[in-house]
């Protein structure tokens, strides 16, 4: 019985695991920053702060009281430029580190998006 049971579960998490791939995917083909959209414009704004600064910042309070920090900085690694995503809120921090400014973008806005449905879906990570 116990047998049966690992192997129900070992389905279940292979059904989650293939769900979250094509959520995945999807997401990131909804981010248009080469379109005419908000996308585009919000990552024109960060190219042109990253060229002028080395670092782009966002603060946004999406909930009340409830604050989420973005950056987008370089970093040099073995001699090539890289881009580090972080996103904060709530305790948590989300980060990597990407090749390209367009898949910085796409990264930070999944972060967010990650940590935002989290929050509505099983609650903040602070909550008992």
């Amino acid at each position: 019985m116990f047998g049966f049971e690992r192997n129900k579960i070992g389905s279940k998490w292979v059904d989650q695991a293939t769900q979250t791939q094509a959520a995945f995917r999807s997401f990131f083909e909804l981010i248009d920053p080469n379109g005419s959209g908000d996308s585009a414009k919000e990552l024109g704004e960060i190219t042109e702060a990253i060229a002028l600064a080395g670092e782009w910042r966002k603060d946004d309070e999406w909930r009340i009281s409830t604050w989420m920090h973005v950056t987008i900085k370089t970093e040099m690694v073995d001699g090539k430029q890289w881009f580090r995503v972080t996103v904060n809120c709530d305790g948590q921090s989300l980060s990597c580190r990407c090749p390209t400014i367009q898949r910085a973008f796409a990264f930070y806005k999944l972060y967010a998006h990650i940590i935002t449905y989290q929050f509505y879906a099983a609650g903040p990570p602070w909550a008992e």
